[in-house]
């Protein structure tokens, strides 16, 4: 674990504020929020792996982004420990130990970026925490957080389902239960363990369209035997008719000749 206990409790008491159990959804300590942003810190991301983090560091614009020395597990360290040492002095007390609605007042203080912090300024270390949150409580459960797929549940996202083209053209709402990423890759595992071996032929052509339909036609006429690949389940000559209405969004929308990837491989 990254955080040290101090941190930890300063950490939970800011996230259970800025996401009140009493709100929609799962709690964000129930959620694994703390969790996640403890792993974020001890990971590439908590040591700027990725981000520029070179000189010089001057005082920027909004729009210039972040612009200290410190990496991020650094600027999230001394960032608590100023939060403490300001409550101690404003209210006698880490921020742990204020009372709700004290708490609610300072974090609204930090957002304005009034709060007088000793090493950096207020306001970004408001945005990022509350970045860094919301990242926490919508992102995979892989990653710490959104425990159960509560965050998912809650706003109907169906996750990480690799294919949703069958439920774009309904009109209706579609209620999908959400797919985590261990789930998908799981599924991807049972798919593959269910492949076959099928009997050896002379020549297989992946896609059958027209390239791939005239050299079927002269492999075959040449006496090889030939199995051609194409998405989708298998047509016939009669699914093709000239005096046969199509749905105008049958192919072009739902995607009636693509293969059901959500369904079959």
């Amino acid at each position: 674990m990254f955080s040290t206990d101090i941190e930890v409790a300063a950490v939970e008491a800011m996230v259970d504020r800025l996401i009140p159990a009493t709100g929609m959804g799962s709690a964000p300590l129930r959620a694994g929020v703390p969790t996640f942003l403890d792993r974020a810190l001890r990971a590439a991301h908590g040591r700027g792996e990725g981000t520029y983090m070179q000189g010089p560091f001057a005082t920027g614009t909004s729009e210039q982004g972040y612009q200290l020395p410190l990496e991020p597990h650094e600027f999230y360290r001394v960032a608590l420990r100023d939060l403490d040492e300001w409550s101690g002095a404003a209210h006698g007390a880490p921020f742990a130990a204020m009372s709700p609605g004290t708490q609610d007042d300072a974090l609204r203080l930090m957002q304005s970026g009034q709060m007088a912090l000793a090493s950096v300024p207020s306001g970004l270390f408001f945005g990022t925490f509350w970045f860094d949150v919301c990242a926490g409580y919508f992102a995979d459960p892989i990653h710490g957080g959104n425990r159960d797929m509560a965050a998912w549940r809650m706003i109907g996202l169906p996750g990480a389902r690799t294919d949703l083209r069958r439920n774009l053209p309904l009109d209706e709402r579609v209620d999908l239960a959400p797919v985590s990423l261990v789930q998908a890759m799981a599924r991807a595992r049972r798919i593959a363990d269910m492949a076959r071996n099928l009997p050896r032929t002379d020549a297989v052509i992946v896609g059958l369209g027209w390239t791939g339909a005239i050299a079927a036609e002269e492999l075959t006429e040449a006496g090889l035997s030939v199995v051609a690949l194409e998405r989708g389940p298998a047509y016939g000559q009669e699914d093709f008719a000239t005096r046969r209405m199509h749905d105008g969004l049958t192919y072009s929308v739902r995607g009636a000749l693509a293969q059901p990837l959500d369904r079959t491989t």
